[in-house]
């Protein structure tokens, strides 16, 4: 392995944008699986403080120089050795969308991925003028033909597009933090956008072992559309009286892999917020904001990539309870603390996310009861053997329908009346 700066003879035509949090994830998911890639970002020390990261656990990876991209941001070319490279199994073919599983039925287009057009991802913070305006840079700096992606985590792709020369050719890539334990990307379809894009994207996923489910381009897509009310509940309940760790253990119980609050910590509390303030600003009737967030952003907790969040961070490890800081930040919002028995917890963290995946269905963000599971498992590491909808299947319709009637003066619970009448019928 050698980090010595030489110029790069053949650079790569995947290029990623940002190494913030997120976008040393990707990084490193680009080089675990043998895909050489160039990485660029603003602040120069940063990035090389990046690269020089990504390749210390992989033998034979190198990091070059590079010219900065148009010009203006520096840049590095990453080699990862070959024999990382993830080759799927010949003739493997799996449902599309709409039968209930993540595609990988788009074949990779033939030739050597070298050969093709540039294809650049983008993952800086989540700004609608910000990524706006790099995605019009991408455009005249790698030429019409690069396949452009954004990360944006909730932001609709045809807003970020629609000033381009060539929008048809972006579309939304979406990962999910941990990206090295969440095998999904969201594939974002804009409206108008060509096919041989969404086959481009959906082939480069799968170059890099990721499953791709297509979603429509709404805000919040699928996950972050389910999320935001999950989260936002978890905030309100912690400034209610409800522990960390009962929340923990409600949340693990039902499914999910790790507290709300730790998955916070992993998003960045930043980042978190801007995503619910996208979902909020679409879907105002639905939820009441907990202002805990942004007061975890004015203590400057910036959760496990700062070592502080929610919990502490030391070594990669996680603190037991939560850090001092983010206690005083919860007691300076607590608002009349109760005790709150686990089956309150239950309803008050899910429920708001079953309404959701019904208007997510109602609205053709997908089209399949199976696309939610695929989505949930793949992109939150939901891990309810029966999958998401059965498990509410065995809580019981008619239960449910009770709790949602007895919290409908709440907003997150506001938007159930037309899966009040599913669960009336029995069908859910």
């Amino acid at each position: 392995m050698t980090s010595a700066l030489q110029p790069s003879p053949d650079p790569p035509n995947v290029y990623l944008i940002g190494c913030g949090v997120v976008g040393q994830a990707i990084l490193q998911a680009h080089l675990a699986a043998g895909c050489n890639v160039s990485i660029s970002d603003l602040d120069e020390a940063r990035l090389q403080a990046v690269c020089e990261q990504a390749i210390a656990g992989i033998p034979q990876a190198r990091v070059t120089s590079a010219p900065p991209l148009g010009e203006k941001l520096p840049t590095r070319h990453l080699f990862a050795p070959e024999q990382n490279a993830i080759h799927p199994p010949p003739g493997r073919v799996e449902p599309q969308r709409g039968e209930g599983k993540a595609s990988r039925r788009q074949p990779s287009p033939p030739g050597n991925p070298e050969d093709l057009a540039p294809l650049a991802i983008e993952s800086i913070y989540e700004n609608r003028e910000a990524k706006r305006g790099l995605l019009g840079d991408l455009q005249s700096w790698l030429g019409p033909q690069a396949v452009l992606c954004s990360n944006t985590s909730t932001l609709p792709i045809a807003g970020l597009v629609e000033h381009l020369a060539v929008p048809e050719q972006c579309c939304g890539m979406h990962f999910f933090m941990p990206v090295e334990q969440r095998e999904l990307v969201e594939i974002v379809v804009p409206p108008g956008a060509s096919p041989s894009t969404i086959e481009r994207a959906t082939a480069h996923a799968r170059r890099i072992g990721k499953p791709a489910l297509a979603v429509a381009d709404t805000p919040g897509f699928v996950v972050n559309r389910m999320l935001s009310p999950y989260l936002n509940e978890a905030f309100r309940l912690l400034c209610q009286g409800v522990s960390a760790e009962q929340l923990e253990r409600v949340a693990k119980r039902f499914g999910m892999p790790l507290s709300p609050l730790e998955l916070v910590d992993w998003i960045g509390p930043r980042t978190a917020f801007d995503a619910g303030r996208v979902y909020w600003q679409a879907f105002p009737g639905r939820l009441d904001p907990a202002p805990l967030l942004p007061g975890m952003i004015k203590a400057k907790l910036s959760g496990r990539g700062g070592g502080q969040g929610f919990y502490q961070y030391e070594n990669g490890c996680r603190s037991e309870g939560l850090s001092a800081a983010a206690l005083a930040v919860v007691e300076r919002y607590e608002r009349d603390p109760r005790e709150w028995n686990d089956d309150e917890v239950r309803c008050q963290l899910f429920l708001p996310m079953l309404i959701e995946a019904h208007l997510i269905l109602a609205d053709g963000v997908v089209a399949t009861v199976s696309e939610i599971d695929t989505a949930m498992r793949g992109g939150l590491g939901f891990r309810s053997p029966p999958g998401f909808f059965a498990a509410f299947r065995q809580w019981g319709t008619a239960a449910i329908a009770e709790e949602l009637r007895t919290r409908k003066e709440q907003r997150s619970f506001s938007s159930a009346e037309s899966l009040l009448e599913q669960l009336d019928a029995g069908r859910l």
